[in-house]
């Protein structure tokens, strides 16, 4: 992808770096599956990095572009077609899916489905906080048309808490209301964690 430093627009900058490509095999294949991939964007995640984002895949970089942790990658269990980030998470929009990421270890989360689910907007201008909108196909399609729901997503819990059920709240609060696929598929993924249910409703 391409960086373009808005105070210079003549200072120009292509993310990853891959002009050792051709001296290490690891990055020689992980540029072929970046190129092979839609570019969606790219952000920030701790100790200087970032992940840049594409439609089947995520990789990561350090601030002057070069690929780190040794050339390795995270797979999206869907095909995104845009993106969404509420630090530290990744949220990815497929046709008729939303994947969930924790952006720092690429490590799974949850799957939200909905048919036609689509990013409308977020709903703050505090960047990578705040609620969003998003809207999927109603159950009426009739002489008058397709309906189509508009919903404000919210964060339901703090998506840091991996305990089974949140203090205070009662264990019917705590049940399962969203798909999940109850594990990790990240080619980099730190110590497994308990999974998490219920964070974006």
């Amino acid at each position: 992808m391409t960086i373009i430093d808005p105070f210079n627009i003549l200072t120009v900058v292509t993310v990853p770096d891959f002009t050792k490509s051709n001296q290490d095999d690891m990055m020689a294949a992980l540029k072929e599956k970046c190129d092979s991939s839609k570019t969606l964007g790219i952000v920030p995640v701790p100790n200087g990095e970032f992940m840049c984002i594409y439609e089947e895949y995520g990789c990561y970089i350090h601030k002057h572009g070069h690929p780190t942790r040794k050339c390795g990658f995270v797979r999206w269990e869907i095909k995104a077609n845009t993106f969404l980030f509420r630090a530290p998470y990744l949220l990815l929009f497929g046709d008729n899916f939303v994947e969930i990421r924790h952006a720092p270890t690429g490590q799974f989360r949850q799957m939200i489905q909905h048919t036609g689910l689509k990013l409308l907007e977020q709903t703050t201008l505090e960047g990578d906080t705040g609620e969003f909108l998003m809207t999927w196909k109603g159950e009426k399609n009739d002489e008058f048309g397709q309906s189509h729901a508009v919903v404000q997503a919210l964060e339901t819990r703090d998506l840091r808490m991996t305990s089974p059920q949140s203090p205070g709240l009662p264990a019917a609060e705590e049940e399962v209301s969203a798909v999940s696929l109850h594990r990790s598929i990240s080619a980099i993924s730190a110590v497994p964690v308990d999974p998490l249910w219920d964070e974006w409703s």
